[in-house]
C-alpha cells in the first residue's frame, strides 16, 4: 500500500485502528477507513483524493464558506475575517490542503513544531481546540477527532444562522462544565502592564459573555487615576484557559478581556486595543508580525540577602503536588550559564513546573536554561502573532510568581534587582511574514541575507530607538541595566554578532530561512508587552514605509567609534521627556495612551528624588 501511494495512486485502505501506525502518510493519498466503509463513505475518500491532488500548489484554498488565501495570509469564515496565530494558521492551512486525510499528532507535532521540539502531542490537541473554536467547529464536524490516531479535515458545510461569537461562547460555557470551573477571572492590564482583573462565578459566565461586565476603568490609568470611569470589560472566548495551578475541583480559569466604553467604543487605553490596531496597519502593507521573546528573571529565597526582609512569607497549598518545597533553600547556590548540576536543582525544578503550566495553558515553550546570573533563569517563548505573544507574557509572569510562591520562593522581573548580578531583559525577536514568505530574508549572496524590507525596519528601529525607549523599558531601574559594561546596549546601533548593540541579526542557517530575524535587545521584561510591540512595530513600519537608509553595522573593528552613534537614554526622566514629544508615539499609541503613560512616569520620576536611598545613607550620614 505504502509503496503504490508513493506513486501518485491514491488507494483507500480498510483496516483495524491498531494498524494505523503501519501506514505511511507522507504522500498524500493514502485513506484509512475503520471498519467496512459505506458506500457514501467511500465516494466521500475518492472525493477528498481528488481534491487534494488539485488544491495543494493552488495560492487560494477554499472550502465552502472557508478560505484561505496563502499569499496574504488571512482566513476568512462566510465573509468573515478569522484571526488565528502562526501555528494555528499552519495548522489549518496542512489540514485544508489534504482533506479527508488523518493526520497523526506526531506528524503534526513535527511538521508545525519541528522536531527539535520537546513539548508532547498535548500541544497539537491544544491548539487543535482553540483552532475549532474560531471556525464555528463545536461539533467537530470540520475537524474530526480519529480515536487514538490523530485528526481529520472534512469539507464544511455552510454555517448556520449562529455567528462566530455565539460559537465560541459555547466552546467557552461547554469546556467550564467540562472541567469544572467555579470561578472565572477576567484579565485585564493597566498603562504600564500590570495584570488587573476580577472575578466572576460560573452562575455569571453566560451573561458576562453575552454583555460584558462593568469596573472602575480608572485603574488603567494605574498612579494617574483620578475619578471612577464607568468601563466594560468584554471577555475574549479565544483567550479561555484553565490555571492549572488552582485546585481541578471547582477550578478557576481566565479570560483576557477586551476595554470599551459603555457605548462599546474601545478604550483608548486599553493595551490590546493599541496593539490591535498597528497590526492592521502592518496587515494593509501585506505583512503579518511575529515575535519571540526571551524572558529573565531571578528566583530567591529567604536566606538571600536581598530577601530576608520578606522571611515571614509561606508557601500557599494549591491542591497542586508540587514535591519538596524546601528545595527553595537551594535556588541561589553556585549555578551559572547553562549550568545543569545539582547545586541548580531547586531553580530547575521550578523551571520545570513552569514550562509545564504554560504547556497546560497552550503557550509552547522554545528553551529553558539557567542564566548567566546566580539564581537568574531564562524561558523563550516560540514565536507567535504579536497580540497573542502580549497575553503569553502577561500569563507567563503570573505563572513563574504563582509557582515560585507556592514552592516557598520569591520570583522577579525586576531589571537589576542585585548590584553584583546581571540584569534581566527581554530579547525580542521579530520577523514580519508576507503569506508563507519570511519578509526579512533575501537569497542574496550578502553576509547578513537580509532583504531591502528587513533592512528598512531596522533602519527604523535604530532611528526611534530613543523614543521608544521609555516604552520598552519603562521603570526607574530600568536604566540600572542599560549601563557601560553589561550585555544590555546603551547605543543606537545593530550588529550581526556583538552583544552589547541594540540591534542583533542572528547568523544565518541554510534552510532555515522562516526563522531569518531581528532580535531587539533593550527591552526588560517588567514592560507593558502590549504597548512594547506597538512601538516595536510601529518603529520598523515607519523605516518600511519610508525607506529608511540603514548606517553600517558595528563590528570588532569599528566598535571603538561607537561615541558617534546616537546614545539610548541613560535615566527615566530622560526617556519620557522624549517620549512625551515622539510624534511615533503619539501617532501609533496615540495620545490618550502617551500622556497616561508619561504622567504615570513622572509622577514615578518625583517620588523616586524624593527617596533618600541607602547609597546616600551609607555614603554621606557619617562623614557629612
Amino acid at each position: 500500500t505504502n509503496e503504490i501511494a508513493s506513486h501518485g495512486t491514491p488507494v483507500i485502505a480498510i483496516t483495524e485502528e491498531s494498524c494505523a501506525d503501519l501506514f505511511d502518510f507522507n504522500s498524500g493519498y493514502i485513506e484509512l477507513c475503520f471498519n467496512y466503509p459505506s458506500a457514501s463513505e467511500v465516494k466521500a475518500r475518492i472525493k477528498a483524493v481528488r481534491a487534494r491532488a488539485t488544491i495543494q500548489s493552488e495560492p487560494m484554498i477554499v472550502h465552502g464558506d472557508l478560505t484561505i488565501d496563502v499569499s496574504s495570509f488571512a482566513v476568512s469564515l462566510n465573509g468573515r475575517n478569522i484571526e488565528l496565530t502562526y501555528k494555528e494558521y499552519e495548522l489549518l492551512k496542512l489540514f485544508a490542503s489534504n482533506p479527508g486525510r488523518v493526520f497523526r499528532r506526531e506528524d503534526i507535532l513535527n511538521r508545525i513544531w519541528g522536531d527539535d521540539y520537546f513539548g508532547g502531542t498535548r500541544t497539537v490537541d491544544v491548539h487543535v481546540r482553540r483552532l475549532r473554536s474560531k471556525l464555528d467547529d463545536v461539533s467537530h464536524n470540520v475537524i474530526e477527532t480519529m480515536w487514538r490516531v490523530g485528526y481529520r479535515f472534512s469539507v464544511p458545510e455552510s454555517p448556520t444562522a449562529r455567528s462566530f461569537d455565539d460559537e465560541a461562547k459555547e466552546f467557552v460555557l461547554r469546556s467550564a462544565k467540562e472541567q469544572d470551573v467555579r470561578f472565572i477571572r477576567l484579565w485585564f492590564t493597566d498603562i504600564l502592564g500590570s495584570v488587573k482583573g476580577f472575578a466572576i462565578t460560573i452562575d455569571e459566565l453566560e451573561h458576562v459573555l453575552n454583555t460584558g461586565a462593568s469596573f472602575d476603568g480608572a485603574v488603567i490609568d494605574s498612579l494617574a487615576r483620578s475619578d471612577e470611569v464607568d468601563t466594560v470589560a468584554v471577555p475574549d472566548p479565544t483567550t479561555w484557559q484553565i490555571l492549572p495551578w488552582r485546585p481541578s475541583q471547582d477550578a478557576v480559569a481566565s479570560m483576557f478581556c477586551d476595554l470599551s466604553t459603555p457605548d462599546r467604543q474601545p478604550l483608548p487605553t486599553d493595551g490590546r486595543h493599541i496593539l490591535r490596531t498597528v497590526m492592521r496597519r502592518a496587515r494593509k502593507l501585506g505583512y503579518n508580525f511575529y515575535v519571540a521573546p526571551e524572558l529573565e528573571f531571578y528566583y530567591a529565597d529567604d536566606s538571600d540577602e536581598y530577601y530576608k526582609s520578606a522571611n515571614d512569607r509561606t508557601s500557599m497549598n494549591s491542591g497542586v503536588d508540587y514535591q519538596d518545597a524546601n528545595m527553595s533553600a537551594r535556588f541561589n547556590r553556585a549555578s551559572r550559564y547553562f549550568d545543569q548540576t545539582s547545586p541548580d536543582l531547586g531553580g530547575a525544578e521550578l523551571r520545570r513546573e513552569v514550562v509545564l503550566a504554560l504547556e497546560k495553558m497552550g503557550i509552547p515553550v522554545k528553551h529553558s536554561h539557567h542564566e548567566v546570573g546566580q539564581g537568574q533563569h531564562e524561558i523563550d517563548l516560540r514565536h507567535t502573532n504579536a497580540l497573542t505573544m502580549a497575553d503569553s507574557v502577561v500569563t507567563y509572569r503570573v505563572v513563574v510568581k504563582e509557582i515560585a510562591a507556592r514552592m516557598g520562593g520569591h520570583a522577579t522581573f525586576m531589571p537589576q534587582p542585585f548590584s553584583d548580578r546581571p540584569g534581566s531583559g527581554m530579547h525580542t525577536n521579530m520577523s514580519l511574514f508576507s503569506g508563507d514568505d519570511n519578509a526579512f530574508f533575501s537569497a542574496d549572496e550578502d553576509e547578513f541575507h537580509l532583504s531591502e524590507v528587513g533592512k528598512k525596519f531596522i533602519a527604523g528601529l535604530v532611528t526611534h530607538a530613543p523614543e521608544i525607549t521609555a516604552i520598552t523599558n519603562q521603570w526607574v531601574n530600568s536604566y540600572k541595566r542599560l549601563v557601560q559594561g553589561s550585555e544590555a546596549p546603551i547605543f543606537a546601533s545593530w550588529t550581526a554578532g556583538n552583544m552589547n548593540d541594540l540591534i542583533r541579526v542572528p547568523a544565518f542557517r541554510p534552510g532555515q530561512e522562516a526563522s531569518m530575524r531581528v532580535e531587539y535587545r533593550a527591552p526588560d521584561a517588567a514592560c507593558n508587552p502590549y504597548l512594547a510591540f506597538t512601538a516595536l512595530l510601529a518603529a520598523g513600519l515607519e523605516g518600511v514605509e519610508n525607506d529608511y537608509p540603514l548606517s553600517t553595522p558595528i563590528t570588532d573593528t569599528n566598535f571603538a567609534g561607537s561615541h558617534t552613534l546616537p546614545r539610548l537614554p541613560s535615566s527615566l526622566q530622560e526617556a519620557v521627556a522624549i517620549a512625551d514629544k515622539s510624534e511615533l508615539l503619539r501617532k501609533s499609541l496615540g495620545d490618550r495612551a502617551v500622556d497616561s503613560f508619561c504622567r504615570n512616569k513622572y509622577l514615578e520620576w518625583d517620588e523616586f528624588n524624593r527617596t533618600v536611598t541607602d547609597f546616600e545613607t551609607n555614603r554621606y550620614l557619617d562623614v557629612l
